[in-house]
């Protein structure tokens, strides 16, 4: 994982916890960081490589030290899929000399502060923070190697129609 640039402004930031405290909740969004996520298939990269992709990236260096009382979401492209921005970056990483790239794939991680167990606080954090049709919400950044997952098509199955009248 390298560390991107702020995925919010700080006026998006403040968007974003106003319309959680119109919703009732307590908890606030501390910060939005894009993270690129990187599938070498098992190859590892040199030294050089890595130099190569970290300015590729626009690397921003270590996560701050999360305070005791936050937790962190990660919002990933829809699972399953592969972004139009990772088939662009993995590309360009390509062409830039980095062939042991299998894939990459920027997902954004917010940082959480506060704790709201209610239902409606979860749901309103939930829609808020991703687009449930086009990303997933991850709550463990062991989870992330789900993006690199490759499945099975299901088969195709024929829905019939209702009789016309």
């Amino acid at each position: 994982m390298l560390r991107g640039q702020p995925a919010l402004s700080r006026f998006r930031l403040d968007k974003l916890n106003a319309r959680l405290s119109m919703a009732g909740c307590k908890a606030r969004v501390r910060a939005a960081d894009h993270v690129h996520v990187i599938d070498c298939a098992g190859v590892v990269l040199d030294a050089a490589q890595r130099q190569r992709l970290a300015l590729l990236l626009d690397d921003n260096g270590e996560f701050d030290v999360l305070p005791r009382d936050s937790r962190v979401q990660w919002v990933v492209p829809r699972l399953g899929t592969i972004s139009p921005w990772s088939s662009k970056a993995s590309d360009i990483a390509r062409q830039c000399g980095l062939s042991g790239l299998s894939r990459i794939e920027r997902v954004v991680r917010y940082v959480i502060q506060g704790e709201d167990s209610a239902p409606s606080c979860i749901a309103a954090l939930q829609a808020a923070l991703h687009d449930r049709m086009t990303e997933s919400l991850l709550a463990d950044a062991g989870d992330l190697p789900q993006l690199f997952m490759q499945h099975e098509p299901r088969p195709l199955a024929l829905i019939p129609l209702a009789a016309q009248r």
